[in-house]
């Protein structure tokens, strides 16, 4: 009876053994399995990592060109305004120009417009000058 409780014993320690054996073994193959499928999982996002890389860098490239564009477009406003404000302080200059020659021209009329009043003015003067020394004579 004891020897047959001895191997009793026994069998039931290798059994018990070879379990904790198998469940190690199962634990080892579970994080084996859990380690491809993080692998293939991985792999399964990658194109659509890659395809979201690829669509956030064409998004970019087209802000920065409309960016470009952007600032091309206020550039040639500005050199267009530019150009406007210097068309208008020349066209400016040309008609005070102008008007100073046209004031020119008035005095110069003027000027001659009251030529003949000043020589009868003149000659009237010296009339009376010699009526007055021909009664003091």
């Amino acid at each position: 009876e004891a020897e047959a409780a001895e191997k009793a014993h026994r069998e039931a320690d290798a059994a018990i053994k070879a379990r904790v054996e198998a469940d190690a073994a199962m634990k080892a193959r579970m994080k084996e399995i859990e380690a491809e499928l993080a692998r293939i999982k991985i792999d399964a996002e990658k194109p659509h990592r890659e395809a979201a890389e690829v669509e956030k860098a064409r998004v970019e490239a087209e802000e920065a060109e409309m960016a470009r564009v952007e600032a091309e477009a206020a550039e040639k406003a500005h050199r267009e305004a530019d150009a406007a404000i210097k068309a208008r302080v020349e066209a400016d200059a040309a008609m005070k120009a102008r008007m100073k020659e046209i004031e020119a021209e008035l005095a110069r009329i003027k000027i001659d417009a009251e030529k003949p009043h000043r020589e009868a003015a003149e000659v009237e003067k010296a009339r009376v000058e010699a009526e007055e020394a021909e009664m003091a004579r």
